[in-house]
């Protein structure tokens, strides 16, 4: 197979990857040890694969960013909107009638409502009995790893050996 037609298979195999939400389907699995075969460089074609897998990954980390970014300024003018909406609304209320609009788009009115707002946090947690407390609990693994390897049994816990492959590419 020449290397034109591996790029394309790798292309398909990353693709129909892509297709199934990343999941890698019987047919992918047989196109990719397709590829290997033919390629007589078995590794060599697994880190082109994912080296393919992370471009793809760090394209829709971009992705997010940019839709991370388009929701927060639609966010900012959703509250502009709303503002602008009040201060109308406001404006008719000074005039002596209701606050109210209704239309054929819908109804649009002023409302109230009281809230607790916090000015200075130490004076209100002195005056007491007005805070609560958080308290997050989480297994330490460091100090859990350095135990069963000190050999003591740590109940619901063991040492685990993972194995992984690492490429180092020039």
């Amino acid at each position: 197979m020449r290397i034109p037609e591996m790029i394309a298979l790798a292309g398909d195999i990353c693709a129909n990857i892509e297709e199934q939400e990343g999941e890698i389907t019987a047919e992918s699995q047989a196109k990719i040890e397709e590829l290997l075969e033919a390629t007589g460089d078995k590794l060599g074609s697994l880190l082109f694969l994912r080296n393919a897998a992370r471009a793809r990954k760090a394209e829709a980390a971009e992705y997010i960013e940019i839709f991370t970014a388009q929701k927060r300024k639609e966010e900012r003018a959703e509250l502009k909107f709303t503002s602008m909406a009040k201060s109308v609304l406001q404006s008719i209320a000074e005039t002596g009638e209701k606050p109210i609009v209704r239309k054929a788009w819908g109804t649009c009115s002023l409302g109230t409502r009281e809230t607790a707002t916090v000015m200075d946090a130490e004076a209100v947690i002195k005056a007491g009995g007005f805070h609560k407390e958080t308290i997050t609990r989480k297994p330490d693994l460091a100090k859990i790893k350095a135990a069963l390897k000190a050999g003591k049994e740590v109940p619901g816990a063991a040492l685990v050996k993972k194995s992984f492959a690492t490429w180092r590419t020039k």
